[in-house]
């Protein structure tokens, strides 16, 4: 994201940290959700922390299909293309 807005990973890290306290250091784009040390709960509110502060919204049902990191910033690239 080279608008002023930070990358996606440093981005989700500040969201993981705010949503549950928890810093992740070792993130990749090919980071499985499942490995993040996270319970769905966090996982579900640091993507909300994201979408509020890029100013979109993911449907549910393809939140559903995450299965990377990679997964959720293509999301939301679309979601980000879709709403200007």
């Amino acid at each position: 994201m080279s608008d002023g807005k930070p990358d996606f990973l440093t981005l989700f890290r500040e969201a993981v940290f705010q949503a549950g306290g928890v810093t992740l250091d070792k993130l990749t784009l090919d980071t499985p959700i499942a490995d993040l040390a996270l319970d769905s709960i966090a996982v579900m509110e640091s993507i909300a922390i994201v979408e509020d502060r890029l100013g979109i919204r993911i449907a549910d049902e393809d939140l559903a299909r995450l299965n990377s990191l990679r997964d959720l910033e293509t999301l939301i690239n679309k979601a980000s293309s879709n709403a200007v």
